[in-house]
């Protein structure tokens, strides 16, 4: 029987173990070259906490920096598409092929669809579903964005 491995135990293997092996490995390193013992390695597993912190903090900006840079280019393409006179609910799904043809199945290209499907099942136009996305969302290009689409429509 295949094991199913979880989010959680993808995302641990990925980015936190060789975060682990790494701290490991420097503080063993460091003691061993300037103390000839392991000692002091034990002596910096406290400092892990904190490192951890800050890898979860830059990898955050990274990932936020990353989404940004991308609905920029979801912003050309709608700004294409608007330019032809069509409205978002058939510009957003070729801005959406658009980006996954340039970055593959990413995180902004999943929200698109998740937005797009709820407010297809529930009826609501999709500007509402882009509001309420804009709003979860801490990006303020997003949320300049809708604001801005809000006001023109």
């Amino acid at each position: 029987m295949k094991r199913i491995e979880s989010f959680t135990t993808r995302y641990f293997r990925r980015h936190k173990m060789p975060l682990y092996l790494l701290f490991v490995a420097c503080a063993s390193g460091t003691a061993w070259l300037f103390y000839d013992h392991l000692l002091p390695a034990l002596l910096a597993l406290p400092l892990f906490p904190y490192v951890v912190r800050r890898y979860d903090r830059l990898h955050a900006e990274r990932r936020q920096s990353d989404l940004e840079s991308q609905f920029r280019d979801l912003l050309f393409s709608l700004g294409a598409s608007f330019a032809t006179g069509r409205d978002l609910e058939t510009a957003l799904p070729e801005g959406e092929e658009r980006l996954r043809r340039l970055y593959g199945d990413n995180l902004l290209v999943r929200e698109i669809r998740r937005v797009r499907e709820q407010t297809r099942q529930s009826g609501r136009p999709i500007v509402r579903g882009m509001e309420e996305w804009a709003k979860e969302n801490s990006s303020t290009a997003i949320k300049g964005f809708m604001e801005v689409y809000s006001l023109f429509e």
